[in-house]
């Protein structure tokens, strides 16, 4: 993505407080830390996590987006393993008859990951939520709600991604973006095929991913 405008200050603010964490001394560059955030509202804004506990803009914003939906919402990551919270969420918007549908990676770059991932497709695909598996390993992580509004970042659907990794993403209303991002995830859509219960065969390991996966979310 390109940034222009007053959004660029946020991009940079963002960049000099991770700049702060891993030691950089630069005076130039560190007075950006603490400027006021300065975003448009109504069309971008630029959110960033920094480690700091019980501070998360990121996943807060996240939250907002998905619950405000009200006819449809599309989700990019190569790793789905969700936090409780936001299981919840896309139970509850389900549930309220609203479309959810994520775009995931046939394969990932690893098995264990692809097991995660299956783990937890199988289980939303019982709740209603329609899954799309691109042939090819892909590493875009998008979100688009209502057709209406977008989000590009860095962040996988995961609990590192939204409680420990420096992570940013930027949330958009401009009507081009969401078009010309929209236009992207229909190719991806293309070059994949929907998921089938059949598709996920049950292994030995899965009998222990269960409750390891359950002991981890307690826990982190």
């Amino acid at each position: 993505m390109r940034f222009t405008g007053p959004i660029v200050k946020n991009v940079i603010r963002s960049f000099a407080k991770s700049y702060d964490k891993c030691g950089g001394a630069d005076s130039d560059i560190l007075i950006y830390r603490n400027r006021k955030n300065i975003f448009n509202k109504t069309k971008l804004r630029f959110l960033g996590h920094q480690q700091a506990k019980g501070k998360n803009p990121l996943a807060r914003h996240y939250k907002k987006r998905l619950e405000s939906a009200k006819k449809s919402i599309i989700i990019v990551s190569p790793y789905f393993a969700p936090r409780r919270w936001l299981m919840g969420v896309l139970h509850q918007v389900v549930l309220r008859g609203i479309s959810v549908e994520i775009l995931l990676p046939r394969q990932t770059d690893h098995w264990i990951f692809d097991r995660v991932n299956y783990f937890y497709i199988s289980k939303f695909h019982n709740l209603g939520v329609k899954f799309y598996l691109k042939n090819e390993m892909l590493h875009a992580k998008a979100m688009m709600i209502d057709g209406s509004e977008g989000m590009i970042g860095s962040q996988n659907i995961d609990p590192f991604s939204f409680d420990y990794n420096l992570e940013a993403g930027a949330f958009f209303r401009d009507e081009k973006m969401v078009k010309d991002l929209e236009k992207i995830i229909n190719v991806w859509k293309k070059h994949s095929v929907v998921f089938f219960p059949e598709m996920y065969q049950r292994t030995w390991f899965d009998v222990f991913l269960a409750p390891i996966i359950k002991i981890a979310q307690s826990i982190i």
